[in-house]
């Protein structure tokens, strides 16, 4: 059994192939009537034509064949297999190759291969071993292990290049590179960055990028606050010489639940507690000098874009946003919806209005409930019901009743019919009237209306007998 590396490419393969009749070799094969074949470990066979190869030296080309010397190599043939038959898969482990024939008149057996696929093949455990046994005949130094260590090793006596995946009992010299974690102490200096350390730092530290959860003894310089990235949950000795970029909360929160153990009246002149306390206007701190001192001050004074001061101005003119009370008055217009204006608007109004108790100068787009007054034309359809008054333009239609009169009956209805057992627009009961009357056709005992075409039906009716007593719509 032949063995081949996963993902072995141009692979040719030599076949006997035999006339099945006879169980001689054969000879002169038409390449095209050779089918090319493979099946791989619990997956469906391929197979392909084979093509002429130009000789039996030629290079690699997928499914070619090629008879070798059918007079001193009789039956003997050349295939070239796709890769797609090798290709790494870490479910496929074995393949089938095959020649067979691709029609019923080639007259030979059909030639299989099994092909064992491996990651290794033998040859390369036996160049491994080789170069094994070469390093160990050498003597094994650090300078002569170039790659990896996978196992354990007893003791280094030089130095380790490269990186050291697993565990070290104990570094007597020094790690030039980064170390992954270090369980027990380490003697001397680290001149890199250490991740993390679980124990005590017994000598200097150069910078400490994130936190200390712990005491720090002493800080040798003064601490420049823009360099600490994280916290420091001690104390420093020194100063801080650079500005703090911020405070966590738990820090602010103490400016309120801390007893500091003195008067705002003895706090220190320049403290934060004293600069509060002289621009609030007094000597303490209570809500009504806090609130006087805040809206006494001038709006002037904070005209930043964004800020409260511009916003508050913000209401002489134009409110963007919504207002959910009410407003006494608007000078100008409100471009949002409004709950509702006991006064007059001057301007339109582009949303809904829920009523209005005064009058409407401008268009309105719809009246959900009664005007009381006079409308000058209505641009849409008008529930009749709810118009109280009279509306003194055009209506385009009405919906409901209407108690008045309107001022012409003139405009044009559009052709429309009710469905079957459905009521009707007025329009829909006219046009059926209608057509019962100017175009229908009786035929047996089938009344059938047609539309003002004269040919699309309108309505169908079936009647009781072809002398009808009685007529009922159908459809």
């Amino acid at each position: 059994m032949k063995e081949i590396k996963k993902g072995t490419t141009s692979q040719t393969e030599y076949f006997n192939v035999v006339d099945k009749t006879a169980g001689t070799a054969k000879t002169g094969v038409t390449i095209s009537q050779l089918l090319v074949g493979y099946t791989r470990t619990r997956l469906p066979p391929v197979t392909a034509a084979a093509s002429a190869l130009p000789s039996t030296t030629a290079t690699f080309s997928a499914n070619g064949a090629i008879e070798i010397d059918a007079t001193n190599l009789p039956g003997l043939y050349r295939v070239d297999f796709p890769d797609a038959a090798f290709s790494s898969n870490a479910n496929v482990n074995g393949v089938i190759i095959s020649v067979t024939a691709a029609t019923t008149t080639l007259s030979i057996a059909p030639a299989f291969k099994e092909v064992v696929l491996t990651v290794n093949t033998s040859s390369d455990a036996y160049s491994a071993i080789g170069d094994v046994k070469a390093s160990l005949a050498a003597g094994v130094t650090a300078a002569t292990v170039v790659g990896n260590v996978g196992g354990s090793v007893g003791s280094v006596v030089g130095g380790v290049g490269g990186s050291i995946a697993g565990n070290v009992n104990s570094v007597v010299g020094s790690v030039g590179g980064s170390v992954g974690s270090v369980v027990g102490g380490v003697g001397g200096s680290v001149a890199g960055s250490v991740g993390s350390v679980v124990g005590n730092v017994g000598g200097s530290v150069g910078s400490v990028v994130g936190n200390v959860g712990g005491s720090v003894s002493s800080v040798a310089n003064a601490v420049l606050a823009s360099s600490v990235v994280g916290g420091i949950g001690g104390t420093v000795a020194l100063t801080v010489t650079a500005a703090v970029s911020s405070l966590n909360s738990a820090a602010i929160a103490n400016f309120f639940n801390v007893n500091s153990g003195t008067t705002a009246g003895a706090a220190v002149s320049g403290s934060v507690v004293k600069e509060i306390v002289s621009n609030a206007g007094g000597t303490g701190l209570t809500a009504s000098t806090i609130a006087a001192a805040v809206w006494d001050e001038a709006r002037t004074a904070h005209t930043i874009a964004g800020s409260f001061g511009t916003g508050i101005a913000s209401v002489v003119g134009g409110v963007g946003g919504a207002v959910a009370g009410s407003v006494g008055s608007v000078v100008g217009s409100v471009g949002g919806a409004v709950g509702s204006v006991v006064g007059g608007v001057g301007g339109s109004v582009a949303g809904s209005v829920n009523s209005v108790v005064g009058s409407v100068g401008g268009s309105v787009g719809s009246v959900v409930g009664n005007v009381g007054g006079s409308v000058g034309s209505v641009v849409n359809s008008v529930l009749a019901s709810s118009v109280t008054g009279s509306v003194g333009g055009a209506v385009g239609s009405v919906v409901g009743n209407v108690g008045g009169t309107t001022g012409d009956f003139s405009a044009v209805l559009a052709e429309s019919y009710r469905a079957n057992g459905a009521t009707g627009t007025p329009a829909q009961i006219l046009y059926e009237i209608l057509s019962h009357h100017t175009e229908a056709n009786i035929s047996g005992t089938t009344k059938t209306t047609f539309k003002l075409d004269h040919s699309t039906v309108a309505t169908t009716l079936a009647l009781d007998s072809t002398t009808p007593a009685s007529v009922s719509r159908a459809s």
